[in-house]
């Protein structure tokens, strides 16, 4: 019997939608290319050495950091695609930064032994099951059998429009209704067992990649990192200036200053798994993560542009200590996020202690005046998305200048950390 136009115009129209979103078999999982070490935004150093980033986290091919003082550029150049990776090397960025009228060029390196590319990550990658490689010339096949049989579908389709109200053609339409519905079960079976095949190989390459981070941070290894950096004024020089008619030129030199900076980052790690009381229920699974850093850097500094001033010596240090409260999202191990970068959507709390002190035997060459500073900090951080970062601080800082007067002040420091371009 005749199908009613109406059906078979929808019928037609379900297969056509079909057949357009069908070509889609699901991504391919790729071996992570880092992996966050720290549950800290950024720089851990709020107050007085907020300059001092050499986290871990912002080592990317290419990163942009935006905090309320700045902004900062960071390029590594040997972490993807120009060597193999080698320890300390491949971690080597160079760092272009402009807050306050200054700009700041570095260059700093770091030992990363949690990183997914070392040799460590490369033994554990290979150790039994071995990682299966990526199946696609199945998949591939498929698609093309898949897509072999909707051509088919559509001269069918069009077979059938044609013979619609032609007088006679009752036994031909069904027959041609009944290969239309065949190739579409067989267009939709083939796609179906190639999402299926690619669903197999990510859930097989999900579970080691997350046995790799678990290998990979389950060992309390420092992360050690150092760099040196040349700031410069925010008047370069040009014609010779006496403002003061002090018969000196008041911009004479260019760099302002230049520093010399050690970090290590010390975690405590665990991975916790909680049977869940309902037996249906998949067990929960979270880190506890407690994380202790300390960083000394030795400063020289000019205080003026003025011909004839001396760099000023200064030494400074940092301890800060903390851990993850709050896991945002109970299920991060299944984000992209977590799966690519181990990135933990979570809040942390934390202190910090900082100090800078004026070395010079010359008290008058110290930067504005100040011979010591001190700044303890308490802080909340906010990791909500790998590119949604924010860390709010309260920073109680204490002064001794040249003068010896002590001077106590009370705060608040923000910082913001927006990522762009970061490496898959």
């Amino acid at each position: 019997m005749l199908m009613p136009i109406a059906m078979l115009i929808a019928v037609l129209t379900a297969v056509s939608a079909g057949d357009q979103s069908g070509d889609q078999t699901g991504g391919q999982m790729q071996r992570p290319g880092r992996v966050e070490t720290s549950p800290f935004v950024r720089s851990q150093y709020p107050s007085l050495l907020r300059e001092l980033d050499l986290s871990p986290s912002d080592v990317l091919e290419a990163a942009l950091s935006i905090e309320d003082r700045g902004a900062k550029v960071t390029y590594n150049p040997f972490l993807y695609g120009i060597v193999n990776y080698k320890d300390v090397l491949s971690e080597t960025r160079f760092t272009l930064s402009q807050a306050n009228g200054i700009t700041t060029l570095g260059v700093a390196t770091s030992y990363n032994p949690a990183s997914p590319r070392g040799g460590r990550a490369k033994t554990i990658w290979e150790k039994p099951p071995a990682p299966e490689a990526a199946p696609l010339g199945y998949p591939r096949f498929l698609e093309r059998r898949a897509n072999a049989t909707s051509s088919k579908i559509s001269a069918v389709q069009r077979q059938i429009q044609g013979l619609i109200g032609k007088s006679g053609s009752e036994a031909e339409l069904e027959q041609q209704l009944t290969e239309l519905t065949r190739l579409t079960n067989d267009a939709a079976a083939l796609r179906a067992e190639a999402a299926r095949v690619n669903a197999e190989y990510s859930r097989k390459e999900t579970a080691k990649i997350m046995s790799l981070y678990e290998e990979l941070l389950k060992v309390s290894r420092p992360v050690v990192s150092g760099s040196f950096t040349t700031s410069f004024f925010g008047n370069l020089g040009g014609t010779d200036v006496d403002a003061d008619a002090d018969g000196l030129n008041d911009t004479r030199y260019q760099v302002k200053g230049r520093a010399l900076s050690l970090n290590a980052d010390v975690p405590f790690r665990r991975h916790i798994t909680i049977k869940a009381e309902d037996q249906n229920e998949p067990p929960r699974r979270y880190w506890r993560w407690l994380q202790f850093s300390g960083a000394i850097t030795t400063d020289w500094q000019r205080a003026s542009q003025e011909d004839g001033t001396k760099f000023a010596r200064l030494f400074g240090f940092g301890m800060t200590g903390g851990g993850i409260v709050k896991i945002l999202n109970p299920d991060y191990e299944s984000t992209d996020d977590y799966r690519n970068e181990f990135f933990i959507p979570s809040i942390s709390i934390g202190a910090s202690y900082e100090r800078k002190m004026c070395t010079s035997s010359d008290k008058a060459l110290c930067p504005d005046r100040i011979e010591a500073q001190s700044a303890f900090t308490p802080f909340l951080d906010f990791k909500i998305t790998k590119i949604a970062q924010f860390r709010v601080g309260v920073p109680i800082k204490f002064t001794k200048n040249v003068a010896k007067q002590n001077t106590k002040d009370l705060g608040i420091v923000t910082v913001y950390a927006f990522q762009l371009g970061a490496p898959k």
